[in-house]
């Protein structure tokens, strides 16, 4: 666990399910996610401003403010843990919700953090595709946070990483 001294809104929660103990983060927007889903220069960074992205989530919901009234949809391409679609959920929850995210493991924390943060996940659809230019197949690098599609050159020996499956934005809005 990190030395909270720093920020005392910095805080983490012990939760226990069975013999399996996870801290959990909460956001000075009280969104939870849990603490082994970040990196430690994250935790570091939180000890002193404890938003995630404190640039582009002032920029996000500047923007939502913008969005008629009416429901809409929401694309979260590259949706990673869900922080964003708990975002959007928490200020507009007739948002329709569709988060692109390839990596197994990312898909499997977003869940785990809707229902960490309770959630309603009837209008949100989390796809395993990459959003690419073109349909298709493209090589994909898992790096865990700093994963990337790398476009389809000839596959060279050595090549470290998988094929997966990518669909255009273009063929993804109809």
């Amino acid at each position: 666990m990190i030395n909270s001294s720093l920020n005392p809104a910095y805080q983490y929660t012990p939760y226990q399910k069975g013999n399996c103990v996870k801290n959990i983060h909460t956001f000075d927007n009280n969104i939870k996610v849990y603490e082994h889903h970040f990196y430690e220069f994250q935790q570091k960074r939180y000890q002193k401003k404890n938003v995630h992205e404190p640039v582009e989530e002032d920029l996000f919901m500047r923007l939502v403010e913008t969005f008629s009234t009416e429901s809409f949809v929401f694309f979260d391409i590259g949706a990673a843990i869900g922080y964003y679609p708990i975002l959007m959920k928490r200020l507009r929850p007739d948002a329709i919700i569709e988060a692109f995210e390839p990596l197994t493991m990312h898909r499997a924390y977003m869940q785990e953090n809707f229902a960490l943060n309770e959630i309603d996940t009837s209008s949100i659809t989390i796809r395993d595709i990459a959003l690419s230019n073109y349909n298709g197949t493209t090589k994909f690098i898992e790096n865990q946070y700093g994963s990337s599609l790398v476009g389809m050159p000839p596959l060279k020996p050595g090549w470290r990483g998988h094929l997966h499956s990518t669909l255009s934005i273009s063929s993804s809005i109809t």
